[in-house]
């Protein structure tokens, strides 16, 4: 019973030692680069991102992350739960992180110039990340790893050929910059 007492005594006074505010919401946007597998040649593009977390404590953070990047043809739209891990306590704030959720990929272009049919397909994917917050800035590197799925390749209208099956990869790097809304240090 004792050990009871002094485990909740020191929980409590854990949470009440917490500098920062537990709640947060980041906005913001990045930069992203696609795997080079369904089109032999690295994209970019832009994404943007909202991300709503909850402060366990002052260096441990869950949260569920919605984005969207969408490049030549490929759209990839995640749904994400995350958690961060932050190696300092004040300043910049270096983290770490991972996250795992959904990927809806979407292949669509134009079947004259020869590309992808109009493909959309849900499928499992995770990211490690590493970044740091420095007040309300936060700046992360995301690497999103997700399953394949299969689609048809269509060449060009001309010379006609027939149509292909192939495993198209929708995993792509992003370097996101952004602001969060709520979440900074407890004023005393």
């Amino acid at each position: 019973m004792r050990n009871i007492v002094i485990i909740l005594l020191l929980a409590s006074s854990s949470l009440a030692a917490q500098d920062y505010r537990k709640l947060k919401i980041g906005v913001g946007m990045g930069y992203g680069v696609s795997a080079p597998s369904f089109s032999d040649k690295y994209k970019y593009s832009t994404a943007v991102y909202l991300e709503p977390a909850y402060r366990i404590d002052d260096r441990i953070c869950i949260g569920l992350r919605l984005e969207n990047i969408g490049w030549s043809g490929l759209n990839v739209t995640s749904y994400t739960i995350n958690s961060q891990f932050y190696l300092s306590p004040r300043g910049v704030r270096p983290f770490l992180g991972i996250g795992i959720g959904y990927f809806n990929s979407r292949y669509n272009t134009d079947l004259l110039y020869g590309n992808y049919s109009g493909q959309e397909e849900t499928s499992l994917g995770f990211y490690p990340r590493i970044g740091f917050d420095w007040h309300h800035l936060s700046i992360s590197l995301d690497a999103n790893i997700v399953t394949n799925f299969s689609g048809n390749v269509f060449p060009p209208a001309l010379p006609a050929k027939a149509q292909t099956s192939t495993n198209l990869d929708a995993s792509y790097f992003a370097v996101k910059v952004g602001l969060t809304i709520g979440g900074g240090k407890k004023t005393r």
